[in-house]
């Protein structure tokens, strides 16, 4: 039983902010301009988080723009499928 007063916080919604704050100033730059074009979701950019916290050779920003551009389209569920796969041939090398 939770806590008094305690609320539940939604994760399906994420501060862009925070989230971009986490990148490098180019990358930092490419997502928001992909943002504000509503090309990908904050949901996108937290996944692309996962991906740069567990693989370092993919911070680069010309990296997220060829990620981006490859996923076009692509629903944030996906998306997230498609990152956690990357991540898991990243591991098995």
């Amino acid at each position: 039983m939770p806590r008094p007063g305690y609320e539940h916080e939604d994760d399906s919604h994420f501060d862009r902010d925070d989230l971009l704050n986490r990148f490098d100033t180019d990358t930092r730059a490419e997502l928001a301009s992909r943002l504000e074009d509503k090309s990908i979701s904050e949901t996108h950019v937290a996944q692309l988080y996962k991906l740069f916290a567990t693989c370092p050779e993919e911070r680069d920003s010309d990296t997220v723009a060829e990620i981006l551009d490859a996923t076009a389209g692509m629903p944030p569920e996906e998306f997230g499928k498609w990152i956690d796969d990357r991540i898991a041939r990243w591991k098995d090398r």
